[in-house]
Protein backbone atom coordinates (compact mmCIF):
# COMPACT_ATOMS: atom_id res chain seq x y z
CA UNK A 1 0.00 0.00 0.00
CA UNK A 2 1.39 3.62 -0.42
CA UNK A 3 0.89 5.10 2.83
CA UNK A 4 1.34 8.55 2.23
CA UNK A 5 0.22 11.84 4.83
CA UNK A 6 -2.51 13.67 3.88
CA UNK A 7 -1.35 16.92 2.29
CA UNK A 8 -3.00 19.45 5.10
CA UNK A 9 -0.60 17.71 7.51
CA UNK A 10 2.34 18.14 5.51
CA UNK A 11 1.34 21.48 4.90
CA UNK A 12 0.84 21.82 8.79
CA UNK A 13 4.26 20.43 9.54
CA UNK A 14 5.48 23.12 7.21
CA UNK A 15 4.49 25.88 9.00
CA UNK A 16 5.42 24.82 12.45
CA UNK A 17 9.10 24.19 10.92
CA UNK A 18 10.76 23.93 13.61
CA UNK A 19 8.95 26.00 15.50
CA UNK A 20 7.41 22.93 17.14
CA UNK A 21 8.75 19.53 18.76
CA UNK A 22 7.45 16.87 17.23
CA UNK A 23 4.92 16.30 20.58
CA UNK A 24 3.86 19.77 20.42
CA UNK A 25 3.09 19.00 16.88
CA UNK A 26 1.06 15.98 18.04
CA UNK A 27 -0.31 17.43 21.22
CA UNK A 28 -1.56 20.62 18.52
CA UNK A 29 -3.60 18.28 16.24
CA UNK A 30 -5.28 16.67 19.35
CA UNK A 31 -5.80 19.44 21.45
CA UNK A 32 -9.65 22.08 20.93
CA UNK A 33 -8.25 25.42 19.08
CA UNK A 34 -9.88 28.21 19.69
CA UNK A 35 -9.69 29.25 15.50
CA UNK A 36 -11.74 26.04 15.24
CA UNK A 37 -13.93 26.88 17.51
CA UNK A 38 -12.50 24.04 20.23
CA UNK A 39 -12.63 21.40 17.35
CA UNK A 40 -9.39 19.34 17.21
CA UNK A 41 -7.52 20.26 14.04
CA UNK A 42 -7.19 16.16 13.20
CA UNK A 43 -10.93 15.75 13.65
CA UNK A 44 -11.29 18.19 10.40
CA UNK A 45 -8.12 17.10 8.26
CA UNK A 46 -11.05 15.26 6.40
CA UNK A 47 -13.81 17.56 5.80
CA UNK A 48 -11.84 20.76 5.96
CA UNK A 49 -8.57 20.98 5.19
CA UNK A 50 -8.13 24.30 4.36
CA UNK A 51 -9.23 25.11 7.97
CA UNK A 52 -7.24 23.36 9.71
CA UNK A 53 -3.89 24.89 7.89
CA UNK A 54 -5.49 28.96 8.10
CA UNK A 55 -5.29 27.35 12.14
CA UNK A 56 -1.85 26.13 11.96
CA UNK A 57 -1.29 29.72 10.20
CA UNK A 58 -3.02 31.30 13.09
CA UNK A 59 -0.63 29.46 15.25
CA UNK A 60 2.50 30.39 14.37
CA UNK A 61 1.27 33.95 13.72
CA UNK A 62 0.47 34.42 17.62
CA UNK A 63 3.40 32.69 18.82
CA UNK A 64 5.41 34.97 16.84
CA UNK A 65 3.71 37.84 17.66
CA UNK A 66 3.44 37.12 21.89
Amino acid sequence: SDLKPKKAVVQVLQIFGESFSGLAVASWFVAGNSFLNERCPADLLDSNPALVIEAAKDEVTEISHG
